[in-house]
């Protein structure tokens, strides 16, 4: 499923070809991947490196597939953050071809997008032998899409999960709420494999899905854990060295933000009372009663 070919992509499934570029991503990732879809008319998805070297390889692995014959159609992006889009206008304008993404998408990129696909579940352009679905995945980032190839069943899931490492919800322009109910919807598509932005393709969809799920409900489940049972509210810090006691301090900056978007969550439910600015927390008084 994951042969690296002559031609300088990865072979998943027919019609499907990931690039891996090298991108100013985070770690543990160092590429995002590209993914070609089609054969007579390809789309490409996620062209994300801003290096020149890695846009000018891209561009002659769609010379040699449109000497074969094929036709580039379309540039599509799952959502907006640097390493996902850094080639995308140079790709876009060089070949002459529309740049597609949610509304959502759009308001938070530097360029200009040509064509909005705004409804969740919409048919995009693309090869008729390979119908490609899009859906909107919000929660990781606004108007987030995630591709379902329908001929495969395959998702091409953008930052919804990574092969390696986990996906962090910054609270400026992620909702955590919105995302677990992603992950949710895209489980009960029963996805033959994904292809995530970061590292190789994944064959056990379900459970990769249902361990995202699981990963964010004990997260919460620390952060009440470290709530229960104290007399005053605690510092953001305080329940960040609690709650991410397993995550290396130079990780603490991207564990406070997902920190942070849980908070926002668990207020916004009930269950946690923010204090002195958003700064300290305590959980609600019907979650301190059941928890004694």
């Amino acid at each position: 499923m994951d042969a690296q070919t002559a031609g300088g992509w990865i072979d998943t499934a027919r019609g499907i070809r990931i690039v891996p570029l090298r991108t100013p991503t985070l770690p543990p990732a160092t590429h995002t991947n590209c993914v070609l879809l089609g054969e007579s008319r390809l789309v490409v998805v996620d062209p994300g490196s801003p290096y020149a070297a890695e846009q000018r390889r891209l561009d002659r692995i769609l010379d040699r597939l449109e000497a074969e014959g094929r036709e580039v159609a379309a540039v599509l992006l799952t959502h907006h953050h640097p390493d996902h889009v850094g080639g995308a206008e140079h790709l876009a304008r060089s070949r002459g071809v529309p740049l597609r993404a949610h509304p959502d998408c759009a308001a938070c990129l530097p360029f200009a997008m040509d064509e909005a696909i705004a409804a969740d579940g919409e048919e995009v352009a693309a090869d008729p032998d390979f119908p490609l679905r899009a859906l909107l995945t919000p929660g990781h980032a606004p108007g987030h899409l995630v591709f379902h190839e329908l001929a495969n069943n395959v998702l091409i899931a953008g930052d919804m999960v990574a092969a390696t490492g986990t996906i962090v919800i910054d609270p400026e322009l992620g909702d955590m709420a919105a995302y677990l109910s992603s992950l949710r919807s895209l489980d009960a598509l029963d996805a033959a494999f994904l292809i995530p932005g970061h590292g190789p393709p994944i064959d056990a969809v379900r459970a990769t899905l249902l361990h995202y799920i699981a990963h964010r409900e004990e997260r919460e489940a620390r952060i009440v854990r470290a709530l229960t049972g104290q007399t005053e509210s605690i510092s953001e810090h305080d329940l960040l060295l609690k709650v991410y006691s397993d995550v290396p301090v130079h990780l603490h900056y991207w564990a406070g933000r997902s920190l942070r978007a849980h908070l926002i969550k668990l207020t916004r439910e009930g269950a946690v009372v923010a204090d002195r600015a958003f700064a300290h927390f305590r959980l609600a008084l019907h979650k301190e009663t059941h928890a004694e």
